[in-house]
């Protein structure tokens, strides 16, 4: 969907650049879903990965994906809902800032979902050991002034990629984890019952360029999408790690060497588009990617925003190197 934006001016009340959002989300449960039994029946494991997109004040937005660790806590998903649904409309840039917003609602969360937990002791014990556990990645574009600035958060491993569509083929000049090896650690989780560190917190603030793409992603799709502009040859200050992590040993240096095998043939940001066109697509896309090997067996979401404001280059923006 493309959301047309007043264009920012200098103070004559004439606008400089044309601005357009187009926007495109899609989150689906993991291909290879699992499922428990219990005394009364079947139950299928849910998705528990949230996104939220809003306009912000009259020229901008927020995006955010949450992540829910299913493996660690109880209440994930709801608690990834919170996350991305309680974020503020005004950037959240440290971690004082984020003490302070995760603190203004843990309390009534926890109140909320001790009561579901009450009827079963085990599940209780659980969660008041154990609380609720997702990583979160969130941006927010501010174009109120003449070339448009992104702040980004990310706490955990859900990545967040920004591309420079401005010449041949997109250039990703920012990304989180900006090291392939992070995937291969066990990520910082926000939890209600806990007090986030600065280990887990990376926060930025980048100028966009005239057509830039911005990527906010679960963590198997976004390792995904990372791995395979890297197998293309994009990003050349990761080329160094990335050719010795696909001559390695390990579940990532595998995905690697099948990345390096199956490169992508297209546009990866077009590709990616078409795909995000309904769900149906992306989950077809998802279960390919994941039966080829390339993509880990997990939920899947991702918010792409494309943004275009206009034709003059921003001097300033450090884009990658041309492979």
């Amino acid at each position: 969907m493309d959301h047309p934006l007043p264009a920012p001016n200098q103070g004559d009340g004439k606008p400089d650049q044309d601005l357009t959002l187009s926007i495109h989300a899609q989150s689906v449960v993991k291909p290879r879903n699992d499922f428990f039994s219990n005394a009364v029946a079947t139950v299928w494991r849910a998705n528990e990965d949230r996104f939220r997109v809003e306009r912000r004040g009259t020229n901008g937005m927020l995006a955010a994906v949450a992540d829910g660790a299913g493996a660690s806590g109880l209440f994930c998903g709801p608690w990834a809902d919170a996350l991305v649904n309680r974020l503020p409309l005004t950037p959240v840039v440290d971690l004082s800032g984020l003490d302070a917003w995760l603190a203004s609602f843990c309390l009534e969360f926890r109140s909320e979902y001790m009561a579901h937990a009450l009827s079963e002791p085990a599940k209780h014990a659980k969660f008041v050991r154990e609380g609720s556990c997702a990583a979160l990645a969130a941006c927010w574009l501010d174009d109120s002034v003449a070339e448009p600035s992104l702040h980004w958060l990310a706490y955990g491993d859900c990545p967040v990629l920004i591309f420079d569509r401005t010449g041949v083929r997109p250039k990703l000049t920012a990304a989180h984890p900006d090291r392939l090896e992070d995937f291969e650690r066990d990520p910082h989780l926000l939890n209600w019952k806990d007090v986030p560190v600065a280990a887990g917190l990376r926060v930025g603030k980048v100028m966009l360029p005239v057509q830039a793409s911005i990527v906010l992603a679960s963590d198997a799709i976004g390792q995904f999408l990372l791995l395979r502009h890297l197998a293309s040859g994009g990003r050349a200050a990761m080329g160094p790690e990335f050719r010795r992590l696909s001559n390695g040993s390990g579940r990532l240096a595998a995905a690697a060497r099948l990345h390096v095998a199956e490169p992508c043939r297209s546009d990866l940001l077009d590709e990616l588009r078409n795909q995000l066109a309904s769900e149906a697509l992306f989950a077809a896309a998802m279960k390919r990617r994941c039966d080829q090997g390339l993509l880990a067996n997990d939920d899947a979401t991702v918010v792409m925003i494309d943004v275009d404001w206009g034709s003059v280059a921003i001097e300033g923006l450090e884009a990658e190197d041309a492979p």
